[in-house]
């Protein structure tokens, strides 16, 4: 398997200059995984644009007060922990900022669910991604762009690396 993969992605969508965007193979996997997780949890490609645009899928997964590829901060975690009880034996007599960092499936899962939780406390998907950026639904703010520019480039990744693996065949 290659460790990278050139894949060709609007990294501004507005522009009409393309740019080349190189996922490696970490990237790749986490993309992968944010998928599959995003897909169980009823959130779709939501997911990985989160995890793009919080991360860059893993590359970047802390920042200060907020960990993991989809940078959760303390109260997200501790809502997702207590509202699904099966992620806690993850965390016993762990940091949970390190949790967060150093387990990308475990950081995905917790992001999924706190994606799902706002969605569910918020009208719109607009409202549920300015309360996973800003806390509330009424917050304002860019983010919600951010993420719909990311999900314009995951579905383009997408449709080039489905048109790759076509013609490798």
């Amino acid at each position: 398997m290659r460790k990278l993969i050139l894949l060709t992605a609007f990294l501004w969508p507005l522009s009409a200059t393309a740019h080349t965007c190189i996922l490696n193979q970490q990237q790749q996997q986490t993309l992968q995984a944010a998928l599959h997780i995003g897909n169980k949890v009823g959130i779709g490609k939501q997911l990985a644009a989160v995890a793009f645009q919080e991360s860059s899928l893993g590359v970047e997964p802390d920042s200060p007060g907020h960990f993991g590829v989809g940078s959760i901060g303390y109260a997200a975690w501790q809502i997702v922990i207590h509202a699904h009880p099966w992620l806690q034996h993850y965390f016993h007599h762990h940091n949970w900022a390190t949790v967060l960092v150093s387990n990308t499936t475990i950081a995905l899962w917790v992001s999924a669910y706190y994606i799902k939780y706002c969605r569910e406390h918020a009208l719109n998907w607009w409202q549920a991604m300015q309360m996973y950026r800003y806390g509330s639904p009424d917050d304002s703010g860019d983010y919600p762009n951010h993420i719909n520019h990311r999900l314009a480039q995951i579905h383009h990744l997408l449709m080039v690396s489905d048109s790759a693996r076509q013609t490798a065949y």
